[in-house]
């Protein structure tokens, strides 16, 4: 990275932001040019309108011609009433060589009350919508196979919640009832169900801060793919429904100390898993803040059985209300893969100042040369200022 430039801030009712940055070749890999450009008009009643556009161009003597991406997104909310929105996306990729099926878009409708929430939502991802700055959470397929050609990849997903808030008066000694159902589901485009979610649960939260939630999970997962799971294990094709029961209980997470455990135990795929995480939480004061957490996920299957464990260690220490370090320790014995993460800050104001980031990523077994090593230290400041005045 040579360096960058950002521009943001609010003119009126107005917010605009752009940052272009360069970066230098190395080895066969060219040079590129990255630009980012946002602006966003606030309207009345919890409405907006926005338009994005990102930038990837190719430069110096080893780019090919027309290497580029482009991504240009509308985006927009509409308020109705006082309690509802309609909200909306849409975006198309520009690629060389890609001319049809690049856009995306998602519609949907909120209506938020104190007694319940419903929302609904529809997003499509075409095959060949690709934002190469950027990402996208899912993706059905690659964008392009081993010789570079496009390859299908993208989904239709309607998804939905239906939320209700019940305050007995007095009853067990309970603060709130939160009864709900949602429901997500991914379809390719040849209506081959990817996979499907169905939540049925109910919060149970009562006046010492302490909740259980109880739920019931209804899962399609449709493989059109063989893959490897585990060394060794592979999922044949196929479409898989499962049922599966999950239970969460917390303690108040307002005290010096709290806990969280969450279980999931029922189908998978062609066998059955159990899951449990675990979270203890210390808070001393308002300067350390400290969690120890464990996820283990017990699996068996027709074609093997396997554990994998994932530990992690948060801590955070503010010596002022500027000054702060924090830490993430976390070791996957699925991956073998243990990582550091340590961030020292110096704010400023509105987020801006001085931050030194430490990142360590590498195998468990430090004499294993397969294994992935690899350490990055990060100084980054910056300072607000306003150009119009």
């Amino acid at each position: 990275l040579i360096g960058g430039a950002r521009v943001s801030g609010k003119v009126g009712t107005s917010d605009i932001g752009v940052l272009n940055m360069q970066t230098e070749s190395l080895g066969t890999l060219h040079a590129n040019n990255f630009t980012v450009a946002r602006f966003k008009q606030e309207l009345p009643n919890r409405s907006n309108l926005g338009a994005i556009l990102v930038n990837r161009q190719g430069t110096g003597d080893l780019a090919p011609e027309d290497d580029y991406n482009r991504t240009f997104a509308l985006d927009g909310k509409l308020g109705y009433g006082k309690s509802g929105q309609v909200a909306g996306i849409f975006a198309q990729s520009f690629t060389p060589g890609v001319n049809s099926k690049r856009h995306a878009f998602k519609i949907g409708t909120t209506y938020d009350v104190p007694s319940f929430s419903i929302s609904a939502n529809f997003t499509e991802v075409a095959n060949f919508f690709n934002p190469e700055v950027g990402f996208l959470q899912r993706r059905q397929g690659p964008f392009r196979n081993t010789i570079g050609e496009p390859q299908p990849g993208g989904y239709r997903k309607p998804d939905g919640l239906v939320l209700f808030r019940l305050r007995p008066k007095n009853f067990m000694g309970i603060q709130e009832l939160r009864p709900h159902v949602s429901y997500r589901g991914y379809w390719d485009f040849n209506d081959f169900q990817v996979s499907g979610f169905l939540h049925v649960d109910n919060h149970w939260e009562w006046k010492s801060g302490h909740e259980i939630h109880s739920g019931v999970n209804f899962t399609r997962e449709g493989v059109f793919t063989e893959f490897e799971i585990f060394p060794g294990i592979k999922v044949p094709t196929g479409t898989y429904d499962n049922r599966e029961l999950m239970l969460v209980f917390i303690t108040n997470p307002g005290a010096w100390w709290s806990l969280e455990s969450r279980w999931t135990m029922g189908g998978y795929f062609s066998g059955n898993r159990v899951s449990v995480g675990n979270t203890a939480k210390i808070r001393l004061g308002e300067a350390l803040n400290t969690e120890v957490g464990w996820t283990r996920n017990d699996i068996n299957l027709p074609q093997g059985d396997f554990i994998t464990n994932l530990i992690r260690w948060r801590l955070s220490y503010s010596f002022t209300p500027r000054l702060f370090l924090q830490s993430l320790l976390q070791f996957n014995d699925r991956a073998d893969l243990r990582s550091t993460n340590l961030r020292f800050g110096w704010l400023q104001s509105a987020n801006t100042g001085l931050f030194v980031v430490y990142t360590e990523t590498n195998g468990w077994d430090d004499a294993d040369p397969r294994l992935p090593s690899d350490r990055q230290l990060t100084l980054k400041y910056s300072r607000l200022f306003d150009v119009l005045q």
